[in-house]
């Protein structure tokens, strides 16, 4: 259809169909940046409670481990004192 445009020379028409382009093609761009920004924030917020989940993992196995070197100093303290 531009084509046939150009060759009739209807420069009104034209000047109109090309402002059109442009403005759908600016929505388009706009709406890809929109998506783009949707699945980034997406991806991060997966990664995020990711993260979070090991770090609460490694913490309670420290705490754990911790715990337990404790309790085995407790008995072996308590096994080392004398028997009355």
């Amino acid at each position: 259809m531009t084509v046939q445009l150009l060759q009739s020379g209807d420069r009104k028409l034209e000047c109109r169909l090309r402002g059109e382009m442009r403005n759908l093609e600016s929505r388009l761009r706009a709406e890809i940046r929109d998506l783009d920004e949707r699945l980034y924030k997406a991806e991060a917020d997966a990664m995020r409670a990711k993260l979070l989940r090991w770090i609460i993992g490694t913490w309670t196995v420290a705490a754990l481990a911790i715990g337990g070197m404790i309790t085995t100093l407790g008995v072996a303290v308590l096994r080392a004192l004398p028997h009355s």
